[in-house]
């Protein structure tokens, strides 16, 4: 039980940081750079895409956070 709790936290907590994410790109935040892993999976998820080497938004992106 202990490992499936382990194991959904984990997910709350990838799920989490993709939104920040998201929010950091949409604010063209770039102070710190974006997390591999995150950019990868946001992009696999169509929600963004990548032009001239920056993450922007696809029209399935924007729907995300409005």
């Amino acid at each position: 039980m202990n490992t499936q709790r382990a194991a959904y936290q984990e997910s709350i907590r990838f799920e989490r940081n993709l939104i920040w994410t998201l929010r950091d790109i949409k604010a063209k935040r770039t102070l710190l750079p974006i997390e591999p892993d995150h950019l990868r999976e946001l992009i696999e998820l169509d929600l963004v895409e990548m032009r001239d080497e920056t993450p922007t938004f696809t029209n399935k992106g924007h729907g995300v956070l409005d």
